[in-house]
């Protein structure tokens, strides 16, 4: 964790390097770009492409995304807001259209708000809760913003909207490549750039932190719970939680990916594939009920054999006076 994030986390936006090379490593504390590559070019996830393919389609994506983010933005500024402000401001009863486009815009806007708000509560090195997958429930949002836009300048100007077209058939084409490229590969030498199948490894490794003040007995408290994947194959993982006694579960854990988690005292959280080089997180909060030095534990087990087993459990004590 961090004390705070830099100006640049949330300002930055490098467009010739998300020309050259959109990937999320390359962005790793960089607000914006981190999301936009991630959206339309970085289908490796943390890893480079190991194809000219994959180099030409990540780049050729993340140009003709430019376009995406631009009708989605500029639909939201011309249709959105407008909407949403003659909505609230006509007596009586408003129209259906701007009705649904203010709410849509509201969504929107309130979502990514209440994003940015959670990175500057949780700031943490390279920027790891960066994802445009926890904004996906505004797809329809953006989606309408981006039709209502090319409708509008197809009325207007034409030759635009044929463009616009364009520009979509062309990132069918350069996705289309891209699979065909990835699939033709043996499955072995779907790894990472630099690997072979014989030097691919899986080392999970557990974490354990605080996030809120420590509070007395009876006072509720916040943890954050992860587990890192510091090898270059991904494996199916399950971190399982272990509370004190002294320790209540508050309520179902927050998790990024996977199926969720269960159980009170212990907690079995099962993530899926936690690709090599990624990571992934859950957040939890308990209510104490006695004092004394509380220690709870976090073991992460894989389907595959670990490189390294002995960070794979990790250990935080509080400990709160009588």
């Amino acid at each position: 964790m961090l004390k705070r994030q830099p100006l640049s986390f949330y300002a930055s936006f490098p467009i010739g390097a998300l020309v050259t090379h959109p990937y999320r490593e390359d962005f790793a504390n960089e607000l914006l770009p981190k999301l936009h590559a991630e959206l339309w070019s970085d289908w490796f996830g943390y890893v480079r492409p190991e194809t000219r393919v994959g180099n030409a389609t990540a780049s050729t994506e993340s140009v003709l995304g430019f376009v995406g983010d631009a009708l989605a933005l500029g639909g939201l500024a011309l249709l959105g807001v407008p909407a949403a402000v003659r909505a609230v401001r006509r007596r009586g009863r408003p129209a259906g259209e701007d009705v649904g486009l203010g709410l849509l815009a509201l969504v929107a806007v309130t979502a990514f708000v209440a994003f940015v708000v959670m990175l500057i509560r949780f700031p943490q090195n390279d920027g790891d809760p960066i994802k445009s997958s926890y904004l996906l429930f505004t797809t329809p949002c953006w989606a309408a913003f981006a039709v209502g836009a090319w409708s509008r300048l197809r009325r207007r100007l034409p030759r635009v909207g044929a463009l616009l077209i364009a520009v979509g058939a062309l990132y069918v084409a350069s996705y289309t490549a891209f699979l065909a490229a990835a699939l033709a590969q043996p499955s072995a030498q779907r790894v990472f750039a630099g690997t072979s199948a014989a030097d691919s490894f899986v080392d999970m490794k557990a974490g354990l932190q605080q996030t809120s003040p420590t509070s007395g007995v009876g006072g509720e408290m916040n943890f954050l719970a992860g587990v890192q994947n510091l090898g270059n194959q991904g494996a199916d993982t399950i971190l399982t939680i272990t509370l004190p006694v002294a320790m209540h579960l508050l309520g179902p854990p927050f998790y990024e990916q996977g199926s969720g988690c269960i159980g009170t005292s212990i907690i079995t959280c099962r993530f899926g594939i936690i690709a090599g080089g990624s990571s992934t997180l859950i957040r939890f909060g308990v209510l104490v009920t006695e004092p004394g030095p509380l220690t709870m534990t976090a073991v992460a087990t894989t389907d595959v054999p670990d490189d390294n087993p002995a960070d794979n459990t990790a250990y935080f004590t509080v400990d709160l006076p009588g």
